[in-house]
């Protein structure tokens, strides 16, 4: 029995969605073999319709991502690597009716800054965290230290 070659399915994945939304193909493709397109919408009809009209009204690029199943890790979404739009008010309120118009369809956006950024730093929150102290901690009573997995 042959398995699937989650690989070679990711990246068939990655190159389709290059053709739904341009802006993909100006990431540099060490960074975007890096995100996981599982939550990626591939709009079409009347939705994607409404994505093209919301990138012109926010002069921002805009992405469609499933908003039901697990989240995948945060290191695989993709804002995590590119930098997201500062909005002003009048756009965000565009923004929240434009997902509350999508949430209909298990849909939700995210946008993104024109021209195209990528992050100056990673978000990984354990990345600057500095590692606890050696110190040996006091074992409350009644716990043996035998027990302790670590």
């Amino acid at each position: 029995m042959n398995h699937p070659n989650h690989f070679l399915i990711q990246r068939r994945a990655l190159a389709r969605f290059k053709r739904l939304y341009p802006f993909l193909a100006l990431i540099p493709p060490v960074i975007y073999h890096e995100p996981s397109p599982l939550t990626w919408y591939e709009p079409f009809g009347e939705i994607e319709q409404a994505r093209q009209e919301l990138e012109e009204e926010l002069d921002s690029y805009v992405m469609l991502f499933k908003h039901y199943g697990p989240e995948p890790p945060r290191e695989t979404q993709l804002f995590a690597y590119l930098q997201r739009a500062r909005l002003t008010p009048e756009q965000h309120a565009i923004l929240t009716e434009a997902n509350e118009y999508f949430q209909t369809f298990g849909i939700a956006c995210e946008v993104y800054e024109k021209p195209l950024r990528l992050r100056a730093c990673s978000l990984n929150p354990f990345e600057f965290c500095s590692p606890p102290d050696d110190e040996a901690q006091e074992i409350p009573d009644g716990i043996d230290p035998n027990d302790l997995p670590f």
